[in-house]
């Protein structure tokens, strides 16, 4: 989520939805990390008219 937070991304929770996970393993060359976003759960930081609104991106 910071990755998403420093390109103007934030997170908007629903209710029962998990909005992201990782998921860490090895593999014979390192640990690896999956990252699961939910895109419905992340909206966009447009600046309208001196205020912030959110648009999801689905």
């Amino acid at each position: 989520m910071d990755f998403l937070a420093a390109n103007g991304f934030c997170e908007e929770p629903r209710e029962n939805v998990l909005s992201c996970f990782e998921y860490v393993y090895e593999k014979e060359s390192g640990t690896c990390m999956d990252v699961y976003t939910h895109v419905e759960c992340i909206a966009k930081e447009l600046k309208s008219q001196g205020r912030y609104i959110y648009r999801t991106l689905s």
